[in-house]
């Protein structure tokens, strides 16, 4: 089995297709992993504020101005990653 990198550099058609077809083992290398985790408390900041960001706490495209609640706010990202892997 390969084993790849997810780092600042691009991924490329054939390591997609391996990760997308389970040939190859992915992992994060560390400083992705510090930046995800910087973004993260971005994020949580304005949640906490009750800031409208869009796509995470409000609807997409002609919902904008639909505001979530925070109990909807997980099954909403939950299902807009879900869409996304629909092929």
């Amino acid at each position: 089995m390969q084993h790849h990198q997810i780092d600042h550099h691009p991924l490329g058609l054939a390591r997609v297709q391996a990760l997308a077809r389970g040939t190859g083992a992915f992992r994060f290398a560390d400083t992705v992993l510090v930046r995800l985790a910087a973004d993260r408390v971005v994020v949580e900041q304005h949640l906490q504020a009750g800031a409208p960001v869009y796509g995470l706490n409000t609807g997409l495209g002609g919902n904008i101005g639909y505001r979530l609640t925070p109990q909807e706010t997980v099954a909403w990202q939950r299902q807009i990653i879900a869409g996304r892997m629909i092929g």
